[in-house]
């Protein structure tokens, strides 16, 4: 057979498979888009608004940026707002840090509005323009906010620099418009706190918190934060609660990223639920009284139960556990451990109390608590195992007998 025949058979062969490899390959990769495009189309858009307001003080229009939280779309409920002066700078930022704190359940879920300022307009926005700028946020901004959202008429407002100096002069004259001030690495801030000192003399008719911070590096920035600090420990307020965070390894660019979560985090310091690292932590916090204090606050903000929650009693309990100090266990055992308790706890949670009573030679504390568990697991071998152990080292052979053919029939976990 003429050898250049095979050779033409040989490599349509080859190009025929290679062909049929590529076409798979391409289906393939079809398939995979088309799969991509089916899981991002299962994903929730994100609730983020982008309008503009015709101010009529301003004599312009500014653009204005808005995040929904999770779950606004379908709720009736209102929403606190966090207001953002340099929205094109730190708007996405808060939304960041927003999520965060809802996904670790640190802060209710709150709307965020970010008001952009171009450059170099923003300086004279928060000096020379102030007053119109304040009317802009009072009589438009949060107008329409309240309109178009479902809020609840708190708000916070966080400003950076000359935003900070801004918002310390609007606390200053307008107190009541903002439950909350947070304020990044203010300046200027001498000529406000003339001002200020006399909204402190005359009293507040409602409730503020203001959060403030500088870093150690800013110089006269620092220097005038430790200044309204000075003003503000001379002249105590009812209803007026203040905090000033001096940040370190922080310089004046980076101060307001920090500064925004610590000021949220410290607005809402009643929200989460609260565990400790250490039992002299727990001590340092105020101990029972203090922890129950905390929850009926808690309770009144927010609407949360007034009773200490199952994970904050465990989590007490565990620490004097891990210090090893069984007076202190024994204590705090006999103040927040119940029925109810034990039976809420998931996986091992539970032997870590009854590992410990073993441990202690408190063999029959521990029987109680798997007699709890038995109600929940009457099936567990883990559990009726250690049942015949307990048993068997007081002594009581029946039970231990009893237990072990129990643990006979049951399944591995």
């Amino acid at each position: 057979m003429n050898t250049n025949f095979l050779h033409y058979i040989s490599f349509r062969y080859v190009i025929d498979k290679s062909m049929k490899l590529v076409f798979s390959i391409f289906i393939c990769f079809l398939l995979e888009i088309g799969l991509a495009k089916a899981q991002l189309s299962e994903v929730p858009l994100e609730t983020w608004r982008t309008f503009e307001i015709d101010s009529k003080f301003l004599e312009e229009k500014r653009r204005i940026q808005v995040y929904l939280p999770n779950g606004y779309v379908d709720s009736a409920k209102g929403y606190p707002v966090l207001y953002i002066l340099d929205g094109q700078r730190l708007f996405e930022h808060a939304v960041s840090v927003a999520k965060s704190f809802e996904q670790f359940r640190l802060t209710p879920p709150f709307i965020i509005v970010g008001i952009s300022n171009k450059y170099p307009d923003r300086f004279s926005n928060f000096s020379s323009r102030s007053t119109l700028f304040m009317k802009f946020i009072e009589e438009e901004v949060i107008k329409n906010t309240d309109t178009k959202f479902q809020t609840t008429g708190e708000k916070l407002l966080f400003g950076w620099e000359y935003g900070g100096s801004f918002a310390l002069e609007m606390l200053s004259n307008k107190p009541e418009l903002f439950d909350g001030y947070i304020l990044a690495s203010s300046y200027p801030v001498k000529n406000k706190l003339d001002l200020l000192d006399s909204l402190l003399n005359a009293g507040l008719d409602e409730p503020i918190n203001l959060f403030f911070s500088s870093a150690q590096g800013e110089g006269i920035v620092n220097e005038e934060a430790l200044l309204l600090k000075d003003i503000l420990e001379k002249t105590p307020v009812k209803d007026f609660e203040w905090q000033y965070l001096q940040l370190a390894n922080e310089e004046h660019r980076s101060t307001p990223y920090s500064t925004l979560y610590h000021g949220i985090k410290n607005f809402y310091h009643y929200f989460p639920v609260i565990q400790f690292a250490t039992v002299d932590e727990f001590r340092e916090f105020g101990g029972v009284e203090s922890v129950k204090d905390y929850y009926l606050k808690r309770s009144a903000l927010f609407g949360f139960p007034p009773e200490v929650p199952n994970w904050t009693r465990f989590s007490i309990v565990r620490n004097a556990i891990r210090d090893d100090n069984l007076v202190e266990f024994k204590r705090l055992y006999d103040i927040y451990i119940d029925q109810d308790l034990i039976l809420g706890l998931r996986n091992n949670q539970p032997y870590t109390l009854t590992d410990y009573f073993v441990k202690n030679d408190m063999h029959q504390a521990a029987i109680e608590v798997y007699q709890v568990l038995l109600t929940k697991r009457p099936e567990s071998k883990i559990l009726l195992s250690k049942l015949v152990e307990s048993h068997k080292i007081i002594g009581n052979s029946k039970e231990s007998k009893k237990f072990s053919r129990l643990a006979e029939k049951a399944e591995e976990e």
